[in-house]
């Protein structure tokens, strides 16, 4: 079942947790002022290319490593050498400044909630159709506990009044791009991601959650004042060039959003 118990839930989160601190410890074989980004998974895709547009305007490649923004933020409080954090919502962010002591955060891109299903599912006409679509099956999401995307995605289903039929029914996942993964290799008929992970061509949009049913999905930068690189590359996001990929990506640029 996906439904695991307590401890095997968080196997997972313990492995992501370890293979960052892995990655990271193989700092020899980077350049020295190259810059270390702990970013929310589902910046996965998009950072690969803003990676490629920094190293053209002639610094090293950063150093990339995702995850559910609650592990990236712990990682991070518990000594992690990161330079750069993104955030998928403001309080793991306001974590990482209150009790690492870095930089303020800085919004500069957004998304939003969507339900999947596999390629050419059929779309709800009405999101208060989706019990009746499920019919028993399970709804991944990413754990509602205290990732992002999870969080959002309860928040939308309890305002829609939906959350009591379909809490019993979910799958919670580490994160987005594993409550994705879940729809894709069918262990879920059906998923709440944002998106910009639905731009996966094994899946389909059925149904746009409602904006007004949860908070505004902003990505957060907080970055750690004394590395230039990290300053350069938080400019970086925040420019036209950025905007045009992030767009492409399936996210909703941002980079004029107050600070």
């Amino acid at each position: 079942m996906i439904r695991a118990n307590a401890a095997l839930r968080h196997f997972p989160r313990l492995l992501a947790v370890l293979l960052a601190a892995f990655l990271l410890s193989v700092r020899p074989a980077l350049p020295e002022d190259a810059v270390r980004v702990f970013a929310a998974a589902s910046m996965i895709d998009v950072l690969e290319p803003l990676a490629d547009l920094f190293v053209e305007q002639g610094h090293p490649r950063p150093v990339i490593v995702t995850g559910a923004s609650s592990v990236m933020a712990r990682q991070i409080e518990a000594g992690a050498p990161a330079d750069v954090f993104i955030s998928a919502n403001l309080d793991w962010a306001s974590a990482v400044i209150k009790l690492s002591g870095w930089g303020k955060w800085r919004p500069f891109v957004s998304n939003r909630l969507v339900v999947i299903g596999p390629a050419g599912a059929a779309p709800l006409e009405d999101i208060n159709q989706l019990p009746d679509r499920l019919a028993g099956g399970r709804l991944a999401i990413a754990e509602p506990d205290s990732v992002p995307a999870g969080i959002y995605a309860r928040e939308a289903l309890t305002k829609l009044g939906l959350w009591e039929a379909i809490e019993p029914l979910t799958a919670p996942a580490e994160n987005v791009r594993a409550a994705l993964n879940f729809v894709v290799t069918g262990a879920a008929p059906y998923g709440v991601v944002y998106e910009s992970d639905a731009r996966d061509p094994r899946v389909s949009i059925i149904a746009e959650i409602p904006k007004w049913s949860y908070f505004a999905v902003d990505y957060y930068t907080v970055i750690r004042e004394d590395n230039p690189q990290a300053d350069a590359f938080v400019r970086l996001l925040r420019s036209d060039e950025a905007d045009e990929i992030f767009a492409a990506y399936g996210f909703s640029p941002g980079h004029g959003m107050p600070l």
